[in-house]
């Protein structure tokens, strides 16, 4: 959420609590949470120091589950260091035990780090591969926040490979992701600080369609930018209309993104339960996610067919600029600024066309 001083003092709070109970486990995982946090702040010393503490209370243990999360926590530091060999060793080694422990999270962040490395060093088929096995892991144990990361590296890959076509195509799939989670944060600072250290995706997606002149879709992608936490905001508010059929389909749309979320919430555990949750029990709780995802994406469709207003009261889009366009007089027109980290965009609009500058 983009709190991480939050997070540090709860983390310290949690600390002091699990060595006076001793609980060495626990203390393993918190020295892991923190090492986290201090490296995204660029404290790479710190963060060694409390990996190296984990090491030590995981080897203690003998827990191999703690060793391999460790050990991918290490990959990302020296990533991030740009010791990039020493990455991608570690990298590979979390990888083959979460492999051998069925470990789906810890295999899905230690494959993106492996892509990362092989990337740095230059084997473009090699980060292919392994994007893609974190990407699909991601998806299947319903683990956004690892989905988009993939999907913006990915991005990256093409840009290398001259493929801006498929750069473009990789980043609308990462902010369809990150809206999505955007969307089912309730508190609305948190869904600020949610997409303060994501913006830059929007940005990198306005810039390359900017290349490829596709000026509107990029006013399109700086609204969504701009705009996302008012329509979350009006796409989370309750509604209640005279009509009882839109009533009924509203009522059923609520229910099923309930019992949605709670299968999801379900999936996730079984999945982080590898050892003691059959298999069986796994794919059934997989095909009820997808069942109830082609049940909500039906319904919202026959919502759509029934009554396009009830629609965009659920699925609160920003307009495109043929709308504006309609909406402006002969005599008006629109200045819409876009500030970046070193450039500024500005989009002109009038009821005939649109157009681009930057500087």
């Amino acid at each position: 959420l983009g709190v991480p001083e939050e997070a540090l003092r709860h983390e310290q709070a949690a600390l002091e609590l699990a060595i006076a109970n001793d609980d060495r486990q626990d203390q393993s995982t918190i020295y892991k949470n923190l090492a986290t946090i201090n490296r995204t702040q660029k404290k790479y010393e710190t963060a060694l120091a409390q990996l190296e503490q984990a090491a030590r209370l995981d080897s203690s243990l003998n827990s191999r589950r703690g060793m391999a999360y460790n050990l991918r926590n290490l990959a990302a530091l020296h990533l991030d260091r740009q010791e990039t060999a020493a990455a991608k060793a570690l990298a590979h080694d979390a990888l083959r035990v979460s492999i051998e422990l069925q470990d789906l999270r810890n295999q899905a962040q230690s494959s993106l780090v492996l892509a990362k490395a092989w990337r740095a060093l230059g084997a473009a088929d090699s980060c292919s591969h392994y994007l893609e096995q974190a990407f699909t892991i991601a998806e299947r144990a319903l683990m956004p926040e690892i989905a988009w990361r993939a999907l913006q590296e990915r991005a990256q890959l093409s840009l290398d490979e001259k493929n801006s076509a498929q750069a473009v195509e990789s980043l609308f799939q990462a902010i369809g992701i990150i809206e999505s989670m955007r969307s089912r944060i309730k508190v609305e600072d948190h869904s600020a600080g949610f997409m303060d250290d994501k913006l830059y995706v929007y940005d990198q997606l306005v810039v390359l369609l900017l290349d490829q002149n596709r000026y509107t879709e990029a006013w399109q992608v700086t609204e969504r930018a701009r705009s996302r936490r008012f329509l979350d905001l009006l796409g989370n508010r309750r509604v209640r209309l005279g009509r009882s059929q839109d009533n009924r389909l509203l009522v059923r749309k609520d229910s099923l993104q309930s019992l949605l979320q709670q299968a999801e919430s379900e999936l996730v555990f079984q999945m982080s339960q590898t050892d003691s949750v059959p298999a069986g029990v796994r794919a059934d709780a997989e095909t009820r996610v997808r069942s109830l995802r082609a049940d909500l994406s039906d319904l919202l469709r026959a919502m759509a067919a029934h009554n396009p207003q009830l629609a965009d009261l659920v699925q609160v889009a920003p307009p495109e600029v043929a709308q504006v366009q309609k909406a402006l007089s002969d005599r008006t027109a629109m200045l819409i600024y876009h500030q970046m980290k070193e450039r500024l965009i500005v989009f002109y609009v009038d009821s005939a066309r649109s157009e681009a500058h930057t500087s």
